[in-house]
């Protein structure tokens, strides 16, 4: 869809089952896309890099060991089919960001 307004990104993650955030470079920040995901309770599974893991643990997301399409098809089918996994990491997501938010501002007043 390319770059999307952040007025309407809302609706994106409501249709989203999954967020994968590859990336090979490990010069990045924590990017802003983890917060809005583990706002909107969508899992997320990420590439092996501090960037990510700054955000993102074994509670709240997936990291990748490779950074490989098969293990990412698989974890991608395995955290879908396991919903007790699925809801664990969505809701554990969610309660990470409260606290974070309760520390900084809050992701919902960057898109007003």
């Amino acid at each position: 869809v390319g770059q999307v307004p952040h007025r309407e990104i809302w609706k994106y993650y409501k249709i989203a089952d999954v967020l994968w955030l590859l990336s090979k470079s490990d010069f990045e920040g924590t990017p802003n896309v983890l917060q809005e995901a583990f706002y909107a309770k969508v899992p997320s599974i990420v590439s092996n890099i501090d960037a990510m893991k700054n955000i993102v643990d074994s509670k709240t997301g997936i990291i990748l060991e490779t950074f490989n399409s098969n293990e990412l098809a698989k974890k991608t089918q395995d955290l879908l089919k396991d919903k007790v996994k699925y809801n664990l990491i969505r809701n554990n997501a969610y309660k990470k960001l409260i606290l974070i938010e309760s520390k900084n501002k809050k992701i919902i007043d960057i898109f007003k």
